[in-house]
């Protein structure tokens, strides 16, 4: 919170236009081993917050140096959970009234909402080939893979 006007929010920098799908712990990995030119976020799978719950995604990105975005979908209490653990980016796409109590919540914790889930590259589950560490290094060095 900005506490020169406590009721504004700190502005967050805008996230890297490079966002990687993050599925399990592998993906990470996969990602950590190559050097990206540019900054890049990460973001977990579509509705991974409700399948795997937010503690999961808080601790697979505890080392994590990017910026990382939970998408929760319509789960509000996952949503408000994580934003109060320290998950700054979150997706949600629930009702407006929820949206609107998150939004409150979200200045409280200094953390943003994401009405819509950004585009990201997705490379599935394991196992990685050849052709998928060819296809990450291709999208973070900036050309469409």
């Amino acid at each position: 919170m900005n506490t020169d006007n406590p009721s504004q929010p700190i502005a967050l920098p805008p996230l890297p236009p490079r966002i990687v799908e993050i599925a399990c712990p592998q993906t990470f990995t996969l990602l950590e081993s190559i050097r990206s030119p540019e900054p890049v976020a990460l973001i977990s799978a579509p509705g991974a917050a409700l399948a795997l719950g937010a503690p999961w995604w808080r601790a697979l990105m505890h080392d994590n140096a990017h910026p990382d975005i939970l998408d929760c979908g319509t789960a509000a209490a996952v949503a408000a959970w994580a934003m109060r653990h320290g998950q700054v980016y979150v997706v949600f796409s629930g009702n407006p009234a929820q949206r609107r109590a998150l939004g409150a919540l979200a200045k409280t914790c200094g953390a943003h909402i994401l009405d819509t889930r950004p585009e990201a590259l997705s490379l599935g589950l394991p196992p990685y080939a050849e052709y998928h560490r060819l296809k990450l290094a291709t999208f973070l060095a900036g050309a469409v893979p």
